[in-house]
């Protein structure tokens, strides 16, 4: 929670009084506090308190501190992490919110997280403004979009006739963070909204290679089937997906119509190969209804293959496996609510661990052969998980992670931060695969569609209902 990565600054280590109070911080990374520089300029000395576990104050030395030179930033060190305490992770897109969160203290208090509005980059400055009126002693709080933190408020107006008060974003500190915290280099800024399109545009066309394609769909251009060119010709973010999904629903009608009227045969090698494309062709064109600036961070390096995705918030397994993974679209499963409302899921990526089970090696046990019932589904789910179980699980999800297969775990519902960070490491350790937990954002304030959800999981449907059909899927 975001509460937990907080802390308060005093002018003294014991005083909890309002009168000794200094301002806000949090943690960045583990025992990295980062907070405004102004608020070490004290002239008597600084003390730490975090929000979680706190049992005292931590002296803050010039040993234990790293200034940016031109920007109002400061890094503290501390020993050790505490107890209960929490990392925020950055939100590195450059695009401007319209309205963040603070989360911080005023008047030593923790306050409950509250809005403002973004208004403008003040380019003298160099920070960015916000509004309402920002009462001094909000300095050092994290401006958050969702549970990611966007920036840190930096200052406020004296003058009471300017309503508002200002902010740095962490993009802004992130070459001068990396160089203080090396470990946060590994984290790869998001791709730009032009960069990711990019990419799909080169998926999309890599789809459609085969020579299948230019016979059904009577011709590509520029190696797209026509409709989904003429979407991609406006590569506006708020319906570039929306567009490129009804494209695709459009082409394979328009297909359909060419093999039940004969004018066009396709053996069953055929309708599988090109079954599979579209559904491939499907899943990257559902990440185009995606802002990429609200993906999970990804890690430069990571031995496994796959992305180091430790937490996501997603609405729905659909919703994962449509953020997470790049070849999803052949796990999508049509299905209907109790009512009969049509749903589409994933059936590889939803699964529940039963953490009643027990605790330390009957966790882990049960665990693996929840993977092991989940990545292997045909065979005999084993009654003892041994040493020679785990290196062939992991051999086998290395392996499939290789060829864009990647399958993640999904744990349904809260878990402490020691147990999520317990199951993460094993995980990652023992089997290679990372752990995704998947749960509701508690509000709507970071979205990572940039569509309805709903309305677009409706469409994935129709499109899955019409690749099932003969013409397309022989079995």
């Amino acid at each position: 929670m975001v509460k937990d990565a907080l802390v308060s600054f005093w002018n003294s280590p014991n005083s909890t009084d309002s009168a000794h109070f200094v301002g806000s911080g949090f943690f960045i990374a583990p025992a990295k506090v980062l907070t405004a520089k102004h608020l070490t300029d004290e002239g008597t000395g600084l003390w730490l308190r975090p929000e979680a576990g706190a049992t005292g104050c931590y002296p803050v030395s010039a040993e234990r501190l790293a200034i940016h030179h031109e920007l109002d930033a400061a890094v503290v060190t501390l020993d050790a992490m505490p107890a209960g305490a929490a990392v925020l992770q950055p939100l590195l897109g450059k695009t401007q919110p319209g309205e963040v969160q603070l989360n911080g203290y005023f008047e030593g208090r923790r306050e409950a997280a509250h809005p403002y509005t973004v208004t403008r980059f003040d380019e003298g400055e160099a920070h960015y403004l916000l509004s309402s009126k920002q009462p001094k002693g909000h300095s050092g709080s994290a401006a958050c979009v969702g549970a990611r933190v966007w920036g840190m408020t930096v200052r406020h107006y004296e003058d009471a006739n300017i309503h508002r008060g200002c902010a740095i974003a962490i993009h802004q500190l992130w070459e001068w963070l990396c160089s203080e915290i090396p470990d946060l280099g590994r984290i790869l800024p998001p791709p730009s909204w032009d960069e990711w399109v990019a990419d799909m545009r080169g998926r999309l066309k890599a789809s459609f290679e085969s020579p299948v394609f230019a016979t059904v769909l009577g011709g590509l251009e520029d190696g797209l089937p026509r409709p989904l060119a003429k979407a991609l010709e406006k590569t506006d973010s708020a319906t570039l997906g929306e567009r490129c999904v009804e494209a695709l629903i459009d082409s394979l009608k328009q297909a359909a119509t060419r093999l039940k009227d004969g004018s066009v045969t396709l053996g069953q090698t055929e309708r599988n190969t090109a079954r599979e494309r579209l559904l491939d062709a499907m899943g990257l064109s559902v990440r185009l209804c995606l802002d990429p600036e609200m993906l999970p961070c990804r890690a430069a390096t990571d031995g496994s293959g796959l992305d180091a995705i430790i937490e996501l918030e997603a609405m729905s397994p659909a919703s994962a496996a449509i953020v997470t993974g790049l070849n999803r679209g052949r796990c999508w499963e049509a299905g209907a609510t109790p009512s009969g409302i049509p749903t589409v899921q994933d059936k590889l990526a939803h699964a529940a661990a039963g953490f009643e089970m027990g605790e330390g090696p009957d966790r882990q046990k049960e665990i693996a052969r929840l993977i092991h019932k989940i990545v292997l589904p045909l065979n005999p789910l084993p009654a003892n998980v041994s040493k020679a179980m785990m290196s062939q699980l992991r051999a086998y999800l290395r392996s499939e992670a290789r060829e864009g297969r990647a399958r993640l775990l999904v744990l349904e519902g809260e878990i402490s931060p020691a147990l999520r960070q317990e199951l993460a490491d094993w995980l990652q350790s023992q089997l290679g695969i990372s752990l995704l937990l998947l749960r509701d954002p508690e509000d709507d304030s970071a979205p990572y569609y940039l569509c309805d959800e709903a309305e677009l999981l409706a469409r994935i449907h129709e499109f899955v209902k019409l690749v099932n059909q003969p013409e397309w899927n022989p079995a």
